[in-house]
């Protein structure tokens, strides 16, 4: 049986009688056609309609609203400085930073554990590197230097 669009609109909307609701439904599983053309109706069905009737309402609006501001801007604003900010891009660096900034903000903990094995190796590789002398910061009279020295002779990893 070949139902007409206005009939499926009415029974994806949940506005036909119960038989003719029951029929439809039978048929569609025979059917793969009309199975179809309920899939396409049923995106179609009124209350998404009147919701993106509404949706684009509010989005001429915004628009307006946003033509409106750039037309007071650009009154005020010398059209040297609009074109620098309509034509932006950001450079390497900014884009790097702004990624680096929403890792560390999306992502505390995991950045928190990568910062503290980042610590962990430096801590580790750092007395190898007094040993070696290649960082001789140890031969100041500073009281920090003189606890690190007695730490490291201690445990073996400096020696005069």
């Amino acid at each position: 049986m070949k139902y007409d669009d206005l009939t499926l609109i009415k029974f994806t909307d949940g506005e036909l009688e119960t038989s003719l609701t029951k029929e439809i439904e039978n048929a569609a599983l025979s059917d793969h056609k009309l199975e179809e053309r309920l899939k396409i109706i049923s995106l179609m069905s009124n209350e998404k309609i009147i919701l993106a009737q509404k949706y684009g309402q509010k989005l001429n609006q915004k628009i307006a609203d946003i033509l409106i501001s750039e037309e007071m801007v650009s009154d005020d604003v010398p059209s040297h400085v609009v074109d620098l900010v309509k034509n932006f891009k950001p450079s390497f660096k900014q884009r790097l930073e702004a990624f680096i900034y929403n890792v560390k903000t999306k992502y505390k903990s995991l950045t928190a554990f990568i910062s503290s094995i980042i610590a962990v190796l430096i801590w580790f590789s750092l007395p190898p590197l007094i040993v070696t002398r290649s960082v001789d910061f140890l031969e100041g009279s500073s009281v920090w230097s003189s606890a690190l020295k007695i730490i490291l002779s201690y445990r073996g990893l400096f020696w005069n």
